[in-house]
């Protein structure tokens, strides 16, 4: 994968796109404690969706330190925002002690979207191969 002019970095967080034809991913990283973060986010992330139509997105928090629950409807949004568009997405979130509480959260969610798939793993496993999420035409694999 190669990384894209579609990063983003604010305070501690860092959410950077890597790309290939077919598939991309959006990595967060650091920590996520602004005040308002959707006045920052939901236009970047608008931008990344729109650059990334066509490709199956893997959406990877496992390195995220930190996030404040202000930063949750952003994401929320964008999960839905994949969802309606019709792109076959993966969530990930460590699992670690406090993002499992956010883990249960968008898995709840994501019960209505059936594009996107919700999973929790460890940080040091990589993602060598996206589940397609039930319901999107594809075999699970």
């Amino acid at each position: 994968m190669v990384s894209t002019d579609l990063n983003f970095e604010h305070g501690g967080l860092r959410i950077e796109v890597f790309r290939t034809e077919s598939k991309a991913t959006i990595l967060w990283s650091g920590v996520s404690d602004a005040r308002n973060p959707g006045v920052l986010l939901n236009g970047v992330l608008q931008r990344m969706l729109e650059a990334l139509d066509g490709c199956k997105v893997t959406v990877d928090f496992r390195r995220l330190q930190y996030m404040n629950s202000s930063t949750v409807p952003p994401i929320i949004n964008l999960i839905k925002r994949l969802n309606a568009r019709g792109i076959a997405s993966l969530v990930l979130f460590s699992d670690c002690d406090w993002q499992r509480t956010q883990l249960r959260c968008m898995q709840t969610i994501a019960r209505t979207l059936p594009h996107v798939a919700v999973e929790g793993r460890s940080a040091s496993s990589s993602v060598q191969s996206m589940p397609v999420p039930a319901g999107s035409g594809e075999p699970q694999r």
